[in-house]
This record gives C-alpha cells, sequence and structure tokens, in this order.
C-alpha cells in the first residue's frame, strides 16, 4: 500500500495532474473512501458466488439449475454473478465502468513509462541537447514499444492464472519493497545516496527472482 499510493508514479501523476494542491488532496482522500468499500464490492460477492456453487439444499440444487454458466476459476465469479443476478443496465454499467478504469490505468501507464525513459535515461544519458518535439516523438514510440512488450508477455504471465489479481500483486512485489526503501529513505535520511538507490533497485529484483524459485512454497506477500 505505501508503495502503490505513496511512491507509484502512475499514481501520483493524477495527482500531479490536479488544478490545485487542494484539489489533489481532495482527489486522493475521496479515492481512499472508495478503497474502503472495495472489501464489500468484491469480497461478499466472492462469497455469495461460492456458497451458490458449493452450498447444500433443495433451494440451492434448484437454483443452479436455471443458472447460465458456471464458475471453473477464481476469476469466473464476478461475471457469473453479473450474468445471472442484475439486470441489463447494470451489466451495461459495469462493462463501462471495467472498461473505463482499465482505460485510465493503461494510460496513466504509458504516460509514466515514456516520461521516465524520455527524461531520465533519453534526454539525461542519450541526447542531453534533445529538443522537446523530439522529446514528445521518443515519448510515443516508447509508450508504443511497452504495449508491445505487454501484449507480448501477459498471455505467458497470466494466461493459465486462477486469479489474474493475485498474479499481479505478485509480480508488483517484485519491485515495491525495494521502491519503498528507496523513496522513504529517500526522504527521510540525509546520507541515502543515488548509488544505494540503484543497488536497492536491482537488489529487490534479484531477490525476488531468487525467492520465487528457491522458496516457492513461501506465499508472496511474505517473500
Amino acid at each position: 500500500n505505501l508503495g502503490y499510493w505513496g511512491f507509484n508514479q502512475y499514481i501520483i501523476q493524477k495527482g500531479l495532474a490536479a488544478k490545485s494542491l487542494a484539489e489533489a488532496k481532495k482527489g486522493m482522500i475521496f479515492a481512499a473512501f472508495l478503497k474502503i468499500l472495495i472489501p464489500f464490492i468484491v469480497c461478499i460477492p466472492g462469497v455469495c458466488a461460492f456458497y451458490i456453487m458449493n452450498g447444500d439444499g433443495e433451494a440451492l440444487e434448484s437454483l443452479r439449475q436455471t443458472l447460465a454458466g458456471s464458475i471453473d476459476r477464481s476469476d469466473d465469479a464476478y461475471p457469473f454473478l453479473i450474468r445471472n443476478f442484475t439486470p441489463t443496465f447494470v451489466k451495461g454499467l459495469s462493462f463501462a465502468a471495467l472498461a473505463a478504469a482499465v482505460i485510465s490505468s493503461l494510460a496513466s501507464m504509458f504516460n509514466s513509462t515514456s516520461t521516465i525513459f524520455t527524461m531520465d535515461v533519453y534526454k539525461k544519458f542519450i541526447n542531453k541537447n534533445c529538443p522537446d518535439e523530439k522529446l514528445v516523438g521518443v515519448g510515443r514510440i516508447t509508450s508504443i514499444c511497452a504495449l508491445l512488450l505487454a501484449l507480448l508477455a501477459v498471455y505467458p504471465i497470466m494466461g493459465g492464472a486462477d486469479q489474474a489479481f493475485q498474479v499481479i500483486q505478485e509480480y508488483s512485489g517484485f519491485v515495491y519493497p525495494g521502491i519503498v526503501v528507496i523513496f522513504g529513505l529517500g526522504l527521510l535520511w540525509k546520507r541515502a545516496s543515488g548509488a544505494a538507490a540503484v543497488a536497492a533497485a536491482i537488489g529487490t529484483f534479484a531477490f525476488s527472482i531468487l525467492f520465487k524459485f528457491a522458496l516457492p512454497e513461501v506465499p508472496f506477500l511474505l517473500r
């Protein structure tokens, strides 16, 4: 949570895009309020789906016979409930909300990726005197390359996953511990250096891969 909400560039950029500091604070507080609702929106329907599919009794048995589709893995539960227990306009609203959330997240991620590469890599190490117009072009090319890499990687990583969200959390955990340490110590400890930050970033990723294969039985949250 510290890494995602406090030190994640594509989340922070949403705050930086606000018209004032007060508006940015309001936006973050409202987002935090919405996150409080997530257990009710996500977990309770999951419990209901589990009970419907696995519960005993004639009422549940007769109900199962009238329902369309089935739940073969965890990610099927929410679509199954929406398909069988919501009116048509709610189905459309759910799809529109999901599409809007995905598009917004992708836009922010591409913006962050292109910004980091363009300003922190290309302009700093490759072309220090690059004009702004060319930097915009480099940023666009970076976004396209990031999209192509994501398309190539999405199926090998998530194709056979039971829960896509859990896979996302596990691989986010490859970098977030280092990010929290780098930014936390950078803000709070004057002796923190750039070399230490690079070492922490590389070490976090390397040790995460090592622990995943050397200790596969350890839950990723503990790793």
